[in-house]
């Protein structure tokens, strides 16, 4: 438990974690992978993993996904972008896997998710 480990290893689990964000912010693009950011980090992919676990209880994959995520939307509310331009923009090789992950993520597919913001 978070709240059961000394102030001091709370400070820097926390410092890790903003450095982790700041990190997503600026390479989502281009960096998917936990082991990407844990190597910019010097931290081992486990430790970033139980970094994110103990302070926001989330895994390290799902806070690079809701990153991800939170600019596909708005991408895809924009109407002169197609999906397959998001798709290229955000980094992904082929637009039926983003799509997936798309759906994965949302519950709904980017199709939808345009059709929706109309």
């Amino acid at each position: 438990n978070f709240q059961d480990r000394p102030v001091a290893v709370r400070s820097i689990y926390l410092d890790q974690l903003e450095q982790f964000e700041t990190l997503i912010d600026q390479h989502y693009l281009k960096l998917k992978l936990p082991r990407d950011y844990a190597s910019l980090l010097n931290i081992t992919e486990k430790h970033l993993n139980r970094i994110c676990r103990s302070t926001v209880n989330l895994s390290s994959t799902d806070l690079i996904a809701s990153r991800i995520v939170l600019e596909a939307k708005r991408m895809l509310a924009q109407p002169m972008l197609t999906i397959s331009q998001t798709s290229d923009q955000l980094g992904f090789s082929d637009r039926s896997y983003f799509s997936r992950f798309f759906k994965k993520q949302t519950g709904v597919s980017p199709q939808q998710f345009k059709e929706q913001s109309k």
